[in-house]
């Protein structure tokens, strides 16, 4: 199988139904983690596809066949494509509340589907369509079930794409200075802008394909003004803070149901897709240096009210200490090839596999940051 702009298969990971399934995804990006760790915790096979996604999208991501394919899993007739209508940048990459995106990754593909081969998109349907095959990562009980999707919902909520772009706000950015140089001052959203501009001018296109690429560039535009406004007004307004009370909020009902829980998973002694989802939400938040959203931090907060500092929550820290030390997290997510170099992965590493490793790390950090200062 062959798809332009990605090529051929990169690898093929074994398990359960080999040939079955094809996974188009990235490195870094945390929505295919959350669907490498949820094959590898089912063990289920697949062919692997990376999406360069770091580089110039317009012959990876946003090439017209990848886009095409990635259109066949909706119905375009009943589909809202993020940046229609409406459409206001909210800093989430959740698709129940921004629409469906035909730019991303991850996409599967599975070639062994009821009534033919069948292309499914969005992390959260992926994931609930893999899980669907073995029941490995699904808890017993009406209850558990419920608790499980709950937080499913949770991490799916946190914006993480904000945190990406915007970050927590000046006095809480610990993100490293390569990353913010990478995307900051609109450099991401109009390397993006730049490569959908020559999307559109391809011959050949579709009239699907061209409103997918005008759909995206509205959304890209709706993130760089965002971006434009935090810069002139300093913190972001409502916009960061929201941002943050909801962050407090979706952790504060983290705690309570692991002070509430009867093992050390979500579920109690059952690893369910809610663990799998905030081992991966976590390993993001360690890669940006954010510990103080579990950890605490006394910080009078200036930009609202409601927050002053950050509290400690016992539980989350256990709980996280306990995921970083999962091996499908290794896996999918801190040992996998092309992953971001940080201080806090580094810190991980080098409990798991000692000094050296982690000093690689930590130059490849300091490389990073150095270039980022002489292309700037």
């Amino acid at each position: 199988m062959k798809v332009a702009g990605i090529g051929y298969p990169t690898s093929d990971v074994t398990g359960s139904h080999p040939g079955r399934f094809h996974l188009f995804h990235a490195s870094g990006s945390m929505c295919s983690e959350k669907c490498r760790i949820v094959m590898i915790e089912e063990g289920l096979a697949y062919t692997s596809y990376i999406v360069d996604i770091t580089g110039d999208p317009y012959d990876t991501n946003y090439h017209p066949d990848y886009v095409a394919l990635r259109l066949l899993a909706v119905d375009l007739t009943t589909t809202k494509l993020v940046g229609e209508g409406d459409y206001e940048w909210n800093g989430s990459s959740s698709t129940a509340a921004t629409g469906f995106d035909p730019c991303v990754v991850p996409t599967l593909v599975d070639l062994q589907a009821e009534g033919g081969p069948k292309v499914v998109v969005d992390s959260m349907v992926i994931c609930n369509y893999l899980i669907a095959v073995n029941k490995k990562l699904i808890p017993a009980g009406e209850e558990a079930l419920s608790l499980m999707q709950k937080h499913v919902g949770l991490v799916d909520d946190t914006p993480h794409v904000a945190l990406l772009y915007d970050g927590p706000g000046e006095e809480l950015d610990t993100r490293e200075p390569f990353l913010r140089r990478f995307i900051g001052n609109n450099n991401l959203h109009n390397r993006q802008l730049d490569a959908l501009d020559r999307c559109l001018k391809r011959d050949g296109l579709t009239e699907e394909v061209i409103r997918a690429y005008k759909a995206k560039k509205a959304k890209t535009e709706a993130g760089k003004a965002k971006s434009n406004e935090i810069a002139k007004n300093g913190k972001g307004g409502d916009y960061t803070s929201n941002m943050l009370v909801k962050i407090q909020q979706i952790f504060a009902e983290l705690e309570s149901d692991l002070v509430n829980s009867k093992g050390p998973w979500i579920c109690g002694d059952v690893f369910t897709e809610a663990d799998a989802f905030w081992a991966i939400s976590f390993y993001r938040l360690i890669n940006f240096g954010m510990f103080f959203m579990w950890e605490g931090k006394d910080i009078l907060r200036t930009i609202t009210s409601s927050m002053e500092g950050w509290p400690r929550r016992p539980k989350t820290m256990e709980y996280v200490a306990r995921l970083m030390k999962r091996d499908s997290v290794w896996k999918a997510s801190i040992d996998y090839e092309g992953n971001m170099p940080s201080p806090g992965r580094a810190g991980l590493v080098q409990e798991r596999h000692g000094y050296f490793a982690a000093w690689q790390i930590r130059r490849q950090v300091d490389m990073a940051n150095m270039m980022s200062y002489v292309t700037a």
